[in-house]
């Protein structure tokens, strides 16, 4: 059992490590798995973080400390399993919390998140079995101690090491060039009105009702009149790639934001979709026809036209030949945006330095 410990707070520590390394450099489209399924959604919401330190950071310190406490468990030291019951207890009425709080207040789950709640779970099984079996005969408390400080020092290591890795770079480093020609396939209607020297515009391509798109317009705020919307719902109502309705109503706020172009009230209308999506309302995705058909009538009106159509059929085409599997998507200087080795926000400092 002892080393049942140490191989599931391993796993614990390899799964925060990826959440943390994640939060710093990414926003984690791979994780829109559908409705319910979202890290981006998760990882950006006010219970991402225990007094203001994350919590993938403090699952590191977690881990790292009980597989410490294991040296002085496998030495029959007491205040190490008391240690461990403690941390276990705790750990777990915290899962059950963050598992509340993603499931009625965000309304997503990560899937990683859940992992780490099961590996607790796990921990106070066996740390109660533990107990019951006892036969502690050294009581020095020195060694939950040494494992606390190791820990701690375990943790700022690994989280400068981390956040080194995404400071530490140049824009060029982040940019890959497409499997096709970056953004030659785009149509002429839209090249022309919007891409006429395109290698020195920023385009992104998002989807109105994505946790991780929301993120990266909060972050992008300061440069926002550098960039060029194009739309990609995960919507299978328009974008045939789409097995599966996994954002309902996309493509219907997709065209309303295209029209809202049109009438200079896309901050507006932004807005009020970020207030509602980003508390993941449900009932507003169902109702968001009705909804948005009262709050701005001509932009609905507007939408349903074939012209609104036609424009958000030809963002999604080019997504489709570039080969787009998730949103958001960033291209610059018609080359995409590598979030794995940058942070959104270290990308819009190299950005303004660029320009």
């Amino acid at each position: 059992m002892p080393y049942l410990i140490l191989v599931l707070n391993f796993i614990g520590l390899v799964l925060s490590i990826f959440l943390y390394a994640q939060e710093s450099g990414a926003n984690l489209p791979f994780c829109e798995l559908g409705q319910k399924f979202s890290c981006a959604a998760v990882l950006s919401s006010p219970y991402a973080k225990l007094f203001g330190i994350p919590n993938s950071l403090v699952g590191i310190w977690f881990y790292a400390f009980v597989m410490l406490l294991f040296v002085g468990l496998s030495k029959n030291n007491s205040f190490c399993l008391y240690a461990y019951v403690l941390m276990s207890l705790i750990s777990v009425l915290f899962s059950l919390y963050l598992a509340y709080a993603s499931i009625f207040e965000i309304g997503y789950l990560c899937p990683y998140c859940v992992g780490t709640y099961v590996i607790n779970i796990a921990n106070l099984i066996l740390s109660v079995i533990a107990l019951k079996k006892r036969d502690r005969h050294d009581n020095s408390v020195m060694p939950v101690f040494l494992s606390f400080l190791l820990s701690v020092t375990i943790t700022f290591i690994l989280a400068t090491g981390i956040s080194l890795r995404f400071e530490t770079v140049e824009i060029d480093s982040i940019l890959v060039k497409s499997s096709e020609e970056p953004l030659s396939p785009l149509p002429d209607m839209i090249k022309n009105r919007v891409l006429e020297d395109h290698k020195k515009l920023l385009i992104e391509f998002v989807d109105p009702v994505c946790p991780g798109c929301l993120r990266w317009k909060q972050v992008s705020s300061k440069v926002r009149d550098k960039i060029k919307t194009l739309y990609f719902p995960l919507d299978k109502e328009c974008n045939p790639a789409i097995p599966h309705d996994f954002h309902k109503n996309a493509c219907f706020l997709s065209r309303v934001l295209i029209c809202a172009e049109k009438f200079s009230t896309v901050n507006e209308i932004t807005n009020y979709l970020n207030k509602n999506v980003s508390d993941h309302k449900q009932n507003f995705l169902e109702n968001a026809v009705s909804l948005l058909q009262k709050e701005f009538p001509k932009e609905f009106e507007c939408s349903q036209s074939v012209e609104a159509a036609t424009e958000l059929s030809n963002h999604i085409q080019l997504g489709l030949s570039l080969k787009i599997v998730a949103t958001p998507t960033i291209y610059y200087k018609g080359f995409f945006v590598d979030f794995s080795r940058v942070s959104p926000e270290i990308f819009v400092k190299l950005l303004i330095l660029d320009n």
